[in-house]
């Protein structure tokens, strides 16, 4: 759509309209709904026809509730439907609560740079370097454990692969115990 504008905004380039022209486009832009000129979605009835045309314009956006706002009393029940169904026990990823727990005492500074010196200052997976990225390796239990923190537990991952471990933890774990065994 944005082409043919362009195409035919070069075909009028330097084209000039008379007073009369210019008087008839004028007044064809000032007629209302009553006098024939159909403003979209402004007075017509909710036909089959107008639902279509309504369709039609709508098409090519990108998102219908561009520009509009729910209601305070609507942005509630959405709230309450998601929380049930989505988040806490509802959710497909609950394993019980398990992430609300702490760390062990011995998840600390000492433990994580001595992982990340042993690993070299490397992601392990991607290969990047503290260095290349700008800041510190995350050190990721493999088995998801966070009171196991055996050497063999551990594994520095930059940001951007550690959250990547987030969904497929069963293939994640077997990954990185068979990466490790080779």
């Amino acid at each position: 759509m944005e082409k043919a504008r362009i195409k035919i905004g070069k075909i009028h380039k330097g084209q000039h309209y008379t007073e009369e022209s210019k008087g008839k486009i004028s007044k064809a832009n000032k007629k209302t709904f009553r006098e024939g000129r159909v403003i979209w979605n402004k007075g017509v009835p909710r036909t089959e026809e107008t639902k279509r045309k309504m369709s039609k314009k709508l098409k090519g956006r990108k998102c219908p509730m561009k520009g509009k706002h729910h209601t305070e009393e609507a942005k509630k029940k959405m709230s309450e439907a998601k929380k049930g169904k989505y988040m806490g026990q509802g959710s497909s990823n609950w394993r019980g609560g398990i992430s609300f727990e702490p760390y062990s005492l011995e998840f600390n500074e000492a433990l994580k740079k001595q992982i990340r010196k042993r690993d070299d200052y490397t992601c392990q997976e991607c290969h990047q370097t503290e260095k290349e990225l700008g800041y510190p390796l995350a050190c990721h239990h493999i088995d998801y454990d966070k009171k196991n923190n055996g050497l063999n537990n551990l594994i520095s991952l930059c940001r951007s692969c550690h959250s990547q471990t987030n969904f497929g933890r069963n293939d994640w774990t077997k990954y990185f115990i068979n990466k490790q065994n080779v």
